[in-house]
């Protein structure tokens, strides 16, 4: 394991053994998603937002790590989240724009149906329904006005 795992490692015992220093959790989250171990990541977000202490870049990064075990709907969701917490759009889209599927989702949201409940079989693709997020309001354009 590399130093940012070690270091994750490291800050999960210590905040385990000080449960008043509640923000190490997201620390441990975050050196964790650097190392790569995205499962350890989640675990010590997830474990920051139970505790009420993942702040908006948290939730960012608990979208990351998500991201990158394939949970896109989990992924947005957070996304989602660190955007009404304050994060701006210009960061998340980014994210969103990386990896085709999520780019798909989230166009699936912006239009307000599933684009892949016909294709499920075809694509191997679970059919999600995401279409209510804050996310995909912010990306769907202004509704079309009927001059005449």
């Amino acid at each position: 394991a590399g130093l940012p795992s070690r270091a994750a490692a490291d800050l999960v015992r210590v905040a385990e053994f000080q449960p008043w220093r509640k923000e190490l959790w997201e620390s441990a989250g975050g050196y964790a998603l650097q190392g790569g171990d995205n499962q350890a990541a989640i675990a010590s977000l997830q474990h920051a937002e139970a505790v009420k202490a993942l702040t908006p870049r948290g939730y960012l990064a608990l979208g990351d790590a998500y991201q990158q075990t394939g949970d896109l709907e989990a992924a947005l969701q957070s996304w989602d989240t660190a955007q009404q917490s304050g994060v701006q759009m210009e960061e998340i889209i980014p994210r969103l724009l990386a990896d085709p599927v999520t780019a798909l989702l989230g166009l699936a949201q912006s239009i307000g149906r599933d684009i892949f409940s016909s294709s499920v079989l075809a694509w191997g693709i679970p059919g999600r329904n995401v279409s209510s997020s804050a996310i995909a309001r912010k990306m769907s354009p202004a509704p079309a006005t009927h001059c005449g």
